[in-house]
C-alpha cells in the first residue's frame, strides 16, 4: 500500500507494513486512537516530511483544526533521495489538548485525526509524525 485516496490506520498496526510512505491523491486520511485520561494544555503535532508538492494537507483532531500549517513547496531534492528519515521539513501545529476524548480503563476515548489533501496533484512524503501531550 503505497498510493491511496482513503486511509484508515488504528492504534497497534504495524507502521513499517500498514503505513503509506506519499500521500499524492486527493482525500482524507484517518488515524484512529485511544485516550484513557484527560489531558489539558497544549497538544502538539509534531510532523517531519520528506517532500512537499503544491498545497500542504489539512490537520483537524476530533473535527477540530490545529494551529499552524505545513509550508507549500516544492519538490526538494532530498525526496528522490536515498537517505532514510532525512527529513525535509519539520513542522509543529498546536491545539488544545482538552479535544482529546478519553474515558476511563477499560472503554478509551477513541480519537480520530484526520489529514485532508484537497488538491489533485503534488502531495507529501511523510517522514513522521506524533502527538506529543502535556504531562499530566
Amino acid at each position: 500500500m503505497f498510493f491511496c485516496d482513503t486511509f484508515d490506520f488504528a492504534g497497534g498496526q504495524d507502521p513499517v507494513t500498514n503505513w503509506p510512505y506519499a500521500q499524492t491523491q486527493k482525500g482524507t486520511w484517518t488515524i484512529r486512537f485511544n485516550a484513557f485520561q484527560k489531558f489539558t494544555g497544549t497538544a502538539r503535532l509534531v510532523i517531519g516530511t520528506s517532500m512537499q508538492q503544491g498545497l500542504p494537507p489539512t490537520f483537524l483532531l476530533n473535527g477540530q483544526p490545529f494551529a499552524g500549517a505545513l509550508s507549500s513547496g516544492t519538490d526538494d531534492p532530498i525526496s528522490r533521495g536515498s537517505v532514510k528519515g532525512a527529513a525535509a521539513g519539520v513542522f509543529v501545529l498546536t491545539i488544545d489538548a482538552s479535544v482529546i476524548v478519553w474515558d476511563s480503563y477499560p472503554n478509551p476515548g477513541v480519537n480520530n485525526l484526520t489529514i485532508t489533501k484537497g488538491e489533485e496533484g503534488g502531495g507529501t512524503g511523510w517522514d513522521f509524525l506524533f502527538l506529543a501531550v502535556p504531562s499530566q
